[in-house]
């Protein structure tokens, strides 16, 4: 049940647009509102590894993907997908955690090793 909340949740998140498909506002962890396209218009700092997120909206090139854990409450981070392992996770040194195993991942991210000791090892860490 763990397993399938989690991906559920890791799967769910995502961009979200308003009626004329244009990227919304995205609230960032200290509050405050965020339009993708004005910050960086104006050379705004962009949100990259590791920034608060609420979705893959709140995220910038080259960490695209936001990374929320259902079992904590509270924003998740900016990072990538890592579908070749820890090769992916060129971030400080974080590893490529996986719900499932690293032959059969369900889902795949690039995180501190720390959330692998956190999970109890629900999470592994693939090379």
């Amino acid at each position: 049940m763990i397993l399938s909340l989690l991906v559920s949740t890791l799967i769910a998140c995502g961009s979200t647009t308003d009626e004329s498909g244009t990227d919304t506002v995205s609230t960032i962890d200290e509050g405050t509102a965020v339009d993708e396209g004005t910050a960086a218009d104006e050379g705004a700092a962009t949100p990259t590894w590791g920034t608060a997120c609420e979705s893959d909206a709140d995220c910038a090139d080259p960490a695209i993907f936001c990374v929320l854990n259902p079992m904590v409450e509270g924003p998740g981070y900016c990072s990538i997908k890592c579908p070749n392992g820890g090769a992916d996770c060129t971030y400080e040194d974080w590893t490529c955690n996986v719900v499932g195993t690293c032959e059969a991942p369900a889902v795949t991210w690039c995180g501190p090793p720390a959330e692998i000791e956190e999970s109890n090892n629900f999470l592994v860490a693939c090379p």
